[in-house]
């Protein structure tokens, strides 16, 4: 069972028709759908996923990233994030 929230959203008509001509290009059923995969698209640029344990890690700097779940400290080495040190929790 997935929890969902109610996210409600006033949009500026700019702003809504951004979103339907998003929408149409992508081929998406609804602008609910566009929504999600923009919120998808941010999410995956603020982080990498940890070769360690496979969570999410945050990029905190430039080619460095830091895993919440496993203290793995990742590094851009040669366009792959490698593990640069693992802290113990």
């Amino acid at each position: 069972m997935v929890d969902e929230e109610r996210l409600q959203l006033e949009l500026t008509p700019r702003e809504r028709t951004m979103l339907e001509m998003l929408r149409e290009e992508l081929g998406l059923d609804s602008e609910e759908e566009a929504m999600r995969l923009i919120l998808r698209q941010a999410f995956q640029r603020l982080t990498v996923t940890c070769p360690t344990c496979g969570h999410n890690a945050r990029v905190t700097d430039e080619d460095v990233a830091h895993c919440a779940s496993c203290l793995s400290i990742l590094r851009l080495s040669e366009g792959l994030w490698m593990v640069a040190r693992k802290d113990k929790p």
